[in-house]
């Protein structure tokens, strides 16, 4: 199993209305009213907090419910329990384990109903790929030494023999004459030599929640 976020962490309280009334009053907004005894808090699309009136919830106390890629893969050991056993929840399925007087919580979303947009629980996190860097293709344009750059030759990049390989030749008409590299004046990477001194890196009741 394969923790992906963060979803929200579990509130419990006698008085729903009025915790709801304290959140929204510092900032928050409601994004969720599944049933008269739970309400989902937040902004920006994004779930902070599930506020519950319910006595099982409020046994356990207040934690982390962790966004999982599969519930069914959870493995207890002989000093774990179920403290809630998996249950299916209109968000796709829930549980909570016992390890040693720490509870955690789960939830996949596997069976997430479609109405219910997922991105409040972080998943917008887990489709982010990285950004693709673009110190390769600026190197090869004035010539860098890769040696220069802390960084690999990508392989692929330069027809030249991949051993002992460490310069870029630049193309352009001026190669001869022109500096490797001329950053702006006053710019503070540049050296007086005028190769670049560094290189960013990029790079008990039935649930309806």
């Amino acid at each position: 199993m394969k923790i992906l976020a963060h979803a929200f962490t579990m509130i419990q309280t006698n008085d729903l209305e009025g915790s709801v009334t304290a959140y929204v009053n510092g900032g928050l907004e409601i994004l969720w009213r599944p049933d008269s005894q739970t309400t989902l808090i937040g902004a920006n699309e994004r779930a902070f907090v599930m506020v519950e009136d319910d006595s099982s919830e409020r046994a356990l106390g207040a934690g982390p419910v962790l966004l999982v890629d599969d519930l069914s893969e959870i493995s207890l050991s002989d000093h774990d329990s179920w403290a809630i056993s998996p249950i299916h929840v209109p968000v796709g399925r829930y549980a909570a384990v016992n390890y040693g007087r720490i509870i955690l919580r789960y939830l996949d979303l596997s069976t997430c109903e479609e109405s219910i947009p997922t991105v409040w629980f972080g998943t917008h996190t887990m489709s982010k790929e990285p950004e693709t860097p673009q110190a390769f293709s600026f190197a090869m344009a004035v010539g860098f030494e890769f040696e220069d750059l802390h960084l690999p030759v990508p392989p692929g990049s330069v027809n030249l023999p991949s051993a002992g390989v460490k310069t870029v030749p630049f193309v352009g008409p001026t190669s001869s004459s022109r500096p490797r590299c001329q950053p702006p004046r006053g710019d503070p990477r540049a050296r007086r030599s005028g190769t670049m001194e560094d290189v960013p890196r990029w790079g008990s009741r039935p649930r309806f929640w």
